[in-house]
């Protein structure tokens, strides 16, 4: 299958008016994420998820915004199993109801790319995405129907989804509870969120994508959703829903618009962080139980 490098893959930039613009939150203000040093690195790449791909044999499902989404979340999950951050019953939990496969978190990707409201050949936002894991939760792959010779009207009609998966979804949200917020695109932001979570961003797709070589700037605009994992003294490192799935890209490589989803926690933890103190920046940020209305 050919690949235009210009077309758009499946992301919408942030609106920039109206009521989402207004209520979202932006990392370093007022906001319902305290900032934890979990990765002190800020490099996730040991913990990169199951490759998935966004292209199936008879169409591109445009569901970029859902995938990274996904790679994100699996990538804290596995950090989190790894370093014990999670409850036993709770590890428990997830794999009694299959949400590990091979020892690794998997999460359903046609359940969030239709259920965030992807549309077939434009996409989605990745605010959209985000509240969709907040309101319905993540199931574990293969909790809805797939199959690789799906037509694309078969994939987005959710008529075939299980009940038995949204309950599970709700259970999901009883245990873990999901926040994100904004972060400026420069490299000193972007470095300290890597330190408590990859990075969810939207950027363009340069030449040399598909080549495994590092990829080198270009000015074009976001047409792609990934996640970053590391950022160094010479590169990006990504994490795709095109093969390869591993990517590098120059340093300076260009973002768009970049979020930070974060705060996988038992509800029960919540109570814990209440408020805080950022020293650094004499600055309070709150927790908001209910972080935007779904």
């Amino acid at each position: 299958m050919m690949f235009d490098l210009t077309k758009n893959t499946g992301v919408l930039p942030p609106p920039t008016e109206g009521d989402h613009a207004q209520k979202e939150y932006l990392m370093g203000g007022l906001s319902g994420i305290v900032h934890e040093k979990r990765n002190t690195t800020g490099d996730w790449r040991s913990f990169a998820p199951i490759g998935e791909t966004q292209r199936h044999r008879f169409f591109d499902d445009f569901g970029c915004a859902s995938h990274s989404t996904e790679n994100c979340l699996e990538c804290q999950f596995k950090f989190f199993f790894k370093s014990i951050l999670l409850r036993n019953e709770d590890i428990q939990w997830l794999k009694d109801n299959g949400y590990f496969v091979d020892g690794e978190i998997n999460f359903d990707d046609r359940w969030l790319v239709v259920l965030s409201g992807t549309r077939p050949g434009v996409g989605n936002y990745l605010h959209a995405v985000w509240d969709a894991a907040r309101k319905y939760g993540l199931v574990p792959q293969g909790s809805v129907p797939f199959r690789e010779n799906m037509t694309q009207g078969e994939y987005y009609i959710k008529t075939d989804f299980p009940q038995k998966a949204y309950d599970l979804g709700q259970e999901f949200l009883k245990r873990f509870i999901i926040q994100y917020e904004r972060v400026n695109v420069n490299e000193k932001d972007l470095k300290k969120a890597l330190e408590q979570a990859p990075l969810h961003v939207g950027i363009p797709t340069c030449s040399g994508w598909f080549d495994g070589a590092t990829v080198q700037y270009c000015s074009a605009n976001a047409n792609h959703a990934v996640i970053v994992t590391c950022i160094d003294e010479l590169k990006k490192y990504i994490t795709d829903s095109y093969e390869p799935f591993s990517k590098q890209v120059v340093r300076n490589y260009k973002i768009d618009f970049a979020y930070k989803a974060t705060r996988i926690r038992h509800q029960d933890d919540l109570e814990d962080f209440i408020f805080y103190i950022d020293s650094k920046r004499d600055e309070f940020a709150s927790y908001i139980e209910d972080q935007r209305d779904l």
